[in-house]
């Protein structure tokens, strides 16, 4: 029995079998850190203008991560990425949730919100990299088509 199978012999995955989750776990840590941390700040008795600036600033990694991209193909794989980020993600998200006991919450989870906009940013591009590089027939061509016009 041979135990190495080639690329072509190992079953895959069908896209469509993770990719939902995928987009969905790249939109989250944005969601949460646009729009949720907003209401979450106002009602917890934080200024509009602390929010307003704080919560634009940690927004940045979405902005520049074009400026990092070129050095996550140089280290592992994306698959390893997007596996990272999501799980420092979750636990980070963890943290500002106990954050929010102490006195001096806004400094501890602002400054949590930027690591994980770091990491959601980060997991953008994995995620992008991995559905991109999907060799199934069909699945990726449409992605390739429409990176053309981004």
């Amino acid at each position: 029995m041979q135990q190495n199978k080639t690329a072509s012999q190992r079953k895959t995955i069908n896209p469509a079998c993770w990719v939902p989750t995928a987009y969905f776990a790249m939109g989250l840590p944005f969601i949460a850190i646009n729009l949720v941390s907003v209401f979450m700040f106002k009602d917890l008795g934080v200024s509009d203008t602390q929010i307003a600036f704080w919560t634009s600033l940690i927004m940045m990694p979405w902005t520049l991560k074009f400026l990092w991209s070129p050095f996550l193909e140089m280290f592992r794989t994306k698959k390893f990425f997007v596996l990272v980020t999501e799980l420092l993600s979750g636990v980070l998200f963890g943290v500002v949730a106990f954050s929010l006991f102490f006195d001096y919450f806004f400094a501890i989870s602002i400054s949590t919100m930027a690591v994980i906009a770091f990491s959601g940013a980060t997991h953008d591009i994995a995620c992008d990299g991995v559905y991109g590089g999907t060799e199934q027939r069909g699945s990726g061509e449409i992605y390739r088509c429409a990176r053309c016009f981004l």
